[in-house]
């Protein structure tokens, strides 16, 4: 059986097991735990999902497992925890037992990366180190030294939680940083993992384009997760429209369908950069309509020339989102908030009008969509300058 085994400098005070609501990271001036329930979290979870978990510390092993008991008619899984004493010459004697204030309930929605993460983030803040180790390996390196802790588990999806570390933690995986933004950073690679400060945090059903750290505190789950998935979309949407990447800008709102960020848009309230302005005046294919709609709101590009359609050569053709003349001139782009079908109709019956027309009847239509020039009339009802 291959074991996954945590060792850390000192002796652990076996309190963090016992008492809830205890954190203390001496080692560390930035833990990654900080809130004194997590190594009750993944005793909890291990033993209900199977695993074999013992520590290591101070002369003694603590072993834990599960006793019956009956509440209010139902059964539940008391989480135990014994401790052993070493014997020279007589091996390990065992110890009494102790009840702890929790169940394999406690921490229900948890999975087995979950329990790694919480045992690999408290070995960093406590600058130590994470093996796995085959057969008696275990047993040779836990007895190798002393003043130090040990905490061993044992199952097949734990090892492969720790093989898999790199999707938990950010620092592990091959993540270069594109860009640092207020609250957010983007790195490069493709996932469906969504991190904060560099753990995984929530799992987004969609590939990413990019991998995204979130930076700016957040409310989490009782599991560490952030929980609502809109709020993270909006914090994305808000950061990219008010940045200066024109790089990024461009391929989030372009972002192609089956991307998690395909049909995200910015609140409304959110005032764009100067950056995504010229992203947008540009007009790059395949602009999202949840962008093309909030854009909408700020759009600042100068309407065109009332003559340029009648000076515009014939005939006219569409060209993907533009109607443009014989020389290859835009004279008219699909508005962000039409759908592709909206606009193949709406341009071809413009182009068959144009195309139809002559010059002279192009321009008498131009002329009859200028507003009359407001007039006042004399005494004799001649007209006179408004």
């Amino acid at each position: 059986m291959t074991a996954i085994v945590f060792r850390t400098p000192g002796t652990l005070d076996m309190r963090a097991f016992t008492t809830m609501g205890m954190s203390a990271k001496p080692q560390s001036d930035r833990p990654i735990g900080v809130f004194g329930t997590g190594l009750k979290y993944a005793v909890a979870v291990l033993l209900r999902l199977g695993a074999r978990f013992e520590v290591h510390t101070g002369g003694h092993r603590y072993w834990f497992e599960v006793a019956p008991v009956d509440f209010r008619g139902s059964e539940f899984q008391q989480v135990v925890m014994r401790r052993d004493a070493y014997v020279g010459g007589e091996g390990w004697r065992l110890g009494r037992r102790m009840k702890l204030p929790f169940t394999t309930q406690y921490g229900l929605n948890w999975q087995m990366w979950m329990a790694f993460r919480e045992l690999y983030a408290n070995t960093l803040d406590e600058g130590g180190d994470t093996r796995e180790v085959s057969g008696d390996g275990a047993q040779t390196w836990v007895g190798a030294a002393e003043e130090q802790t040990f905490i061993v588990v044992e199952h097949d999806d734990f090892t492969q939680a720790f093989r898999d570390r790199a999707e938990t933690f950010l620092e592990l995986g091959d993540h270069q940083v594109l860009n640092r933004l207020p609250g957010l950073e983007v790195r490069e690679g493709s996932t469906q993992r969504m991190f904060y400060q560099g753990l995984r945090a929530l799992d987004l059903g969609r590939p990413a384009m990019h991998t995204y750290n979130v930076t700016v505190p957040q409310h989490l789950t009782e599991d560490r997760q952030l929980g609502r998935e809109w709020q993270v979309r909006d914090l994305v949407a808000n950061t990219v429209a008010t940045c200066d990447d024109e790089d990024l800008i461009r391929r989030v709102v372009t972002a192609r369908e089956g991307t998690w960020e395909h049909g995200m848009a910015p609140s409304a309230w959110t005032s764009p950069s100067e950056a995504f302005h010229r992203v947008m005046a540009a007009r790059p294919r395949g602009v999202g309509g949840g962008w093309g709609g909030y854009y909408g709101g700020y759009d600042r590009r100068p309407e065109a020339a009332r003559d340029t359609w009648v000076e515009a050569q014939r005939p006219w053709r569409v060209d993907g989102g533009d109607v443009v003349d014989a020389a290859g001139k835009a004279l008219l782009s699909k508005p962000f908030t039409s759908h592709d079908g909206q606009w193949q109709t709406l341009a071809g019956r413009i182009v068959a009008m144009a195309n139809a027309a002559d010059e002279a009847g192009a321009r008498e239509v131009a002329e009859r969509r200028e507003p009359p020039a407001p007039v006042m009339l004399d005494e004799d009802g001649d007209d006179v300058p408004f």
